[in-house]
């Protein structure tokens, strides 16, 4: 393995939330006394996208300003919806909330999620693939001196569930955590302190109970700071450190798709303790955890992964003995490698502080990359809390000082590639706390913060926009003479990066910028006329849209239009998914005349949904998903697809297909 500084610092995320709570008053004072001292595209053939993962200009509120809000965290699932929980004061309790953005449309109001007349801490969230959305918290009412572990469960297009139980009445339950897996599978885990302190689990049932909690650690030592991680198949990984009598040590345990626990496993080096364990699980179901290992002089960041027998590997040391290294995270990426960063020091002095980075290779192999923060933070400069995530880009975040405040950095890396450049996501002028960082499957990024508004802390986030504007119908006149004004038209959208500029290339020199413009031709000639589309942080989409013919006489620029016939209807796919691979399915139609094509899409019992499409004569093909508008979707069921062609001669007999849909 080779070895390079990469670097960021952090206190716990999740593990270790004591002494992040701890942290945060010493940041509250670090502020004052600063005070004081972010659909389908019918195009021609020919199409050319550029979309560069960038981060949308602004920041949004999410909690309501007026009292403290912290400890944020997100869940993005498979269709890009992404929901955010945190904790926030009422000026008398702690209470959970959430908001939600869906694709195209603004986050939601706060909505509150724990019970009033009680506090509720360190929420944590878990989004499975079709939309379920998943919280857990710990909660205590007043006067009593258990705490208790909450769930609440919203289904796609519904609403939150009153909260749920997990840990039992009468038990002093904390430090929860859930993972969903694509196939829904979700579970949660937390650590009950009773006569020894031990880790337990439970997973949802398909009816939406929560089943007693089954043991994952054994009796007769202390278990704690669990994590926990699920496959797409439903196969879920826990870990948690559990005492010997002299030290902590790292163990697993994985429960089976039938819903079998195993026996807990030793995955660290016995003698030496560990702590601030974290789980990632790739595309493949492997899981691969990251802890803390301390030698006695220093800490050293470790890590292991489960391979497809079910053993782990032999834990391997990323960071270098000395100095020490701590707060590590871990994701796993779309291409099959998994990237750790972690919080430490360098220098004989171990005053300089840095972020680092490590990639667990396809092969299995492990490297470390450059320092992250030095190029923006500087050598010695503050660096806390990182945190990392990855689809086909892996993005790491942290805080960094800047001077006078700390906020948010950001860099990433694309497959292959190296880090890139770091970003300031938050504002400047106050500090940020306990950044977190998740992506979708699609690309879609989001990264969550408190930041300090001078009296309170509020939740914010802020978007990663990857993907190029989609480009709709376009129109350009086939012929037209010498000096004639002719009648260019396009339109395009981008859902994270509005507003979209359209600009021309009318092959004679000339271009103009809009979705509906006028040129006219000096010389005689047939041109090639081009169309692109930029969004407003410069992803890209262009494609030819044609050619047009000048003549010196007069010429009909349109021909009387025929009612069209459709004499082609195929689907390329006719089962398509609605949340897996393969989700799109191609529609060949083949016109006699330009036309206003309608596809139908029927199911029994339901009302009809509609695309329409804008064709030229001859044959088009057209990506077709679950999604068909903005806000027309396909559920699973058999359709009907039924194609009526028109224009302003009429219309002729339609053409059906057969289209179906599973979940």
């Amino acid at each position: 393995m080779t070895t390079n500084d990469l670097s960021t610092s952090r206190r716990g995320n999740r593990g270790g939330r004591r002494a992040g709570a701890r942290r945060l008053g010493t940041l509250v004072a670090l502020c004052l006394a600063a005070v004081l001292a972010a659909a389908l595209a019918v195009v021609p053939v020919g199409l050319s996208a550029q979309g560069v993962p960038t981060w949308v200009p602004g920041v949004s509120d999410l909690s309501t300003p007026g009292q403290d809000a912290s400890y944020a965290r997100a869940a993005v699932d498979a269709n890009g919806a992404v929901t955010v929980v945190w904790q926030r004061s009422d000026g008398t309790n702690q209470m959970v909330q959430a908001s939600t953005r869906k694709p195209d449309s603004p986050w939601s109001t706060p909505t509150d999620l724990s019970a009033p007349g009680q506090d509720a801490w360190h929420p944590q969230v878990a989004a499975a693939a079709d939309g379920t959305v998943t919280v857990v918290w710990e909660s205590s009412q007043f006067l009593t001196t258990n705490n208790t572990v909450y769930a609440t469960t919203r289904l796609p297009g519904g609403t939150w569930t009153a909260p749920t139980d997990l840990s039992g009445p009468g038990q002093h339950a904390l430090s929860p955590q859930v993972a969903a897996a694509r196939d829904g599978t979700t579970t949660a885990v937390w650590v009950l302190h009773g006569t020894s302190t031990i880790v337990q689990a439970t997973t949802r049932a398909p009816d939406g109970t929560w089943p007693a909690a089954t043991d994952l650690s054994a009796l007769g030592q202390d278990g704690y700071d669990p994590q926990v991680a699920a496959a797409p198949d439903g196969t879920t990984t826990a870990v948690w450190v559990r005492s010997d009598g002299t030290v902590g040590q790292l163990q697993a345990a994985t429960r089976s798709p039938a819903g079998t626990w195993t026996p807990p496993a030793d995955i660290s080096e016995p003698g030496r303790q560990v702590h601030s364990p974290e789980l990632a699980v790739a595309a493949d179901g492997a899981p691969t955890a990251v802890w803390v290992w301390r030698d006695g002089y220093g800490s050293t960041v470790q890590t292991a992964t489960r391979g497809p027998g079910g053993a782990w590997t032999a834990p391997v040391a990323l960071s270098a003995p000395q100095p020490s290294a701590w707060h590590p995270h871990v994701a796993a990426a779309s291409d099959g490698t998994t990237t750790a960063v972690w919080q430490g020091t360098q220098g004989p002095d171990r005053t300089n502080m840095i972020v680092r980075a490590a990639t667990r290779n396809q092969d299995g192999t492990w490297t470390v990359g450059p320092i992250l923060s030095d190029p923006l933070s500087g050598p010695g400069l503050p660096v806390d809390f990182p945190d990392v995530t990855a689809a086909d880009t892996t993005t790491a975040v942290w805080m960094h000082w800047d001077g006078a405040n700390y906020v948010l950095a950001a860099a990433t890396r694309s497959p292959g590639g190296v880090w890139t450049t770091l970003t300031n996501l938050s504002a400047p002028g106050q500090s940020i706390f306990e950044p977190q960082v998740v992506a979708a499957a699609d690309g879609t990024t989001t990264a969550v913060w408190s930041r300090f508004d001078g009296a309170h802390w509020v939740v914010q986030a802020r978007d990663v926009d990857h993907d190029a504007p989609l480009l709709g119908a376009i129109s350009i006149p086939a012929t037209g003479t010498v000096g004639q004004s002719l009648l260019f038209e396009a339109d395009a959208v981008d859902a994270s990066s509005n507003p979209t500029t359209i600009t021309w290339d009318f092959g004679d020199g000339a271009t103009l910028t809009g979705g509906s413009v006028t040129h006219a031709y000096a010389s005689v000639g047939t041109y090639s006329v081009k169309v692109m589309a930029t969004d407003a942080v410069g992803n890209t989409i262009s494609t030819t849209a044609g050619t047009v013919t000048i003549t010196a006489g007069a010429v009909t620029i349109t021909a009387a239009p025929r009612a069209p016939e459709i004499t082609r209807l195929k689907l390329t796919r006719t089962t398509i998914y609605a949340t897996h691979h393969p989700r799109a399915t191609r529609a060949v139609i083949s016109l006699t005349a330009p036309a206003k094509v309608v596809l139908s899409f029927k199911k029994p019992g339901t009302r009809a949904q509609r695309k329409t499409l804008r064709l030229d004569a001859g044959t088009t093909r057209v990506r077709l998903t679950t999604r068909l508008t903005r806000t027309a979707r396909l559920k699973p069921g058999a359709y009907k697809v039924i194609a009526v062609a028109t224009n302003a001669a009429g219309e002729r007999a339609a053409r059906t297909a057969r289209l179906r849909v599973i979940r």
